[in-house]
């Protein structure tokens, strides 16, 4: 029996080893699973690209706005006759609605105010009535509304995603260098606009022995935002590129690019967003096979 017991000492010990690597493993998972998880929900919310049901251009700096035929911006039959009138004050548009359409901002009824524009980090003004949600973006010099639909049968039945499988050798350690002044580079979009978009800094990082750097964009305080383009891109992945949110560096400008978190941009879901292009800088040599793949 003491002979036993060394043996079964060491065997203990290698089972607990074996637990906590196979749990480290599928703590990260687990980690991965709930990002999906939250990244369906955003998607089938009733904020999300799915409830997108129209994408309007404004022409000229007053516009007319409902279901009204000789609208100049014509909604869905199923909004009012006549939702009221854009101005354009500046970078924002005051908007003025007929007492007898209910149109709501932030759960209270407007007739006459003033909406902001998403341009630069400023978040715009929601303008609801019904199911209806619409918003001005700004793309450029130009100005337009983004009209959602909360009642979108599409936002419950979405189409697959699909991934590649979740392995942690994509998650790789970077070093971010931060641009010395202000720099912005312009981004071309899907629907021909070329938009100047702030540079943070790059992100440098090894793979397969090899140096690559990514352009790191403005993406607010908790990341940088990072559009790229690999050798699966148009074959395994959307030909339009993908998108990955990386956690801002630390003191010591250290981060991780992890590519199981690599996400398609809202276009392959919706015809009305006006999703920005890979600049050339971010056009990786190998294949990313992490992350969403193309949609069936």
């Amino acid at each position: 029996m003491l002979r036993i017991l060394p043996l079964l000492s060491f065997l203990f010990i290698v089972a607990c080893a074996t637990s906590k690597k196979s749990g480290s493993g599928s703590s990260y998972e687990g980690e991965i699973d709930s990002w999906r998880a939250k990244r369906l929900s955003a998607l089938k919310s009733p904020e999300g690209w799915f409830s997108l049901v129209g994408l309007y251009w404004l022409e000229s700096d007053q516009a007319t706005i409902g279901s009204d035929p000789s609208a100049d911006i014509v909604f869905p039959e199923n909004a009012p006759f006549r939702v009221g009138q854009l101005s354009r004050v500046g970078d924002a548009f005051a908007l003025s609605v007929p007492d007898s359409v209910s149109v709501m901002i932030d759960n209270k009824k407007v007739t006459d105010t003033l909406l902001q524009t998403d341009m630069g980090d400023q978040a715009p003004t929601i303008v609801e009535h019904g199911s209806f949600k619409w918003h001005i973006i700004n793309r450029g010099r130009r100005f337009g509304i983004r009209l959602k639909d909360t009642l979108q049968v599409q936002r419950v039945h979405i189409p697959e995603i699909l991934y590649f499988p979740v392995s942690e050798k994509w998650k790789i350690p970077a070093t971010f260098v931060a641009t010395k002044e202000k720099v912005t580079i312009p981004i071309q979009n899907v629907i021909g606009m070329t938009i100047p978009t702030q540079v943070k800094g790059h992100l440098k990082f090894s793979f397969e022995e090899k140096e690559h750097e990514l352009l790191a964009l403005e993406g607010g305080n908790q990341s940088y935002f990072v559009i790229f383009a690999d050798k699966t891109t148009y074959l395994q992945t959307y030909g339009g590129g993908r998108y990955l949110d990386v956690d801002i560096a630390d003191e010591n400008g250290q981060t991780f690019i992890d590519f199981n978190k690599a996400y398609n941009p809202p276009c392959v879901f919706t015809e009305y967003a006006t999703c920005p292009l890979p600049p050339l800088e971010n056009y990786l040599t190998f294949e990313v096979q992490a992350g969403e793949k193309k949609v069936p």
